[in-house]
């Protein structure tokens, strides 16, 4: 039997979509499944700090600082699609935000450096940039080709908000056919 790796760590925000969204990105799903692996709407997040892998003392830890976050519920909008790191790098297709973006930025600054220091870990240095990853390329090497990158910079966004929920710590799924994230509220 082939042993995983330790499974990566990180706190993030929880979003749920509108019906519209919802159907957007099944949409999404249907026309676009065999070159993308979009994700499930249980799987969405705004990434607030990643860790990488954990040992056991620091999960608890970062579980413990990040239920500490202070956070109400957040509506926000989407502004564009995102291929990151980069559109010749591609491993993500992302979603930024307007409406909430501000609030998200600073939070991501301030408690993600909390987060990070939880553990003793740098904080990341780049600027905070609030986006949710809708899905992942299949096949691509070497970056989004330039058809696929204008169809999806063609689409119409869904419309309405979205809700940023309180973060929770989240890690690899048991079962990645119906998830790949799992959200951990104690250890």
């Amino acid at each position: 039997m082939q042993r995983l790796p330790r499974p990566n760590w990180f706190s993030a925000f929880p979003v749920l979509l509108n019906d519209e969204q919802r159907s957007w990105m099944e949409d999404l799903r249907v026309r676009r499944g065999s070159s993308l692996k979009v994700f499930r709407d249980v799987d969405l997040h705004v990434t607030l700090a990643f860790y990488g892998p954990l040992k056991p003392a620091e999960i608890g830890k970062v579980l413990l600082a990040t239920s500490q976050v202070s956070w109400d519920p957040l509506e926000a909008t989407f502004e564009s699609i995102l291929f990151l790191p980069s559109p010749q790098r591609c491993s993500a297709i992302s979603l930024s935000f307007d409406l909430g973006k501000d609030l998200v930025i600073e939070t991501m600054g301030d408690a993600g450096a909390r987060l990070m220091n939880s553990i003793g870990k740098d904080s990341d240095t780049r600027d905070p940039l609030p986006h949710m990853t809708i899905a992942r390329p299949r096949k691509w090497r070497g970056g989004i080709p330039d058809q696929e990158a204008d169809w999806l910079k063609a689409l119409e966004l869904p419309g309405g908000e979205v809700i940023i929920q309180k973060p929770v710590l989240f890690t690899r799924s048991h079962d990645r056919k119906k998830s790949l994230f799992r959200k951990v509220h104690a250890y």
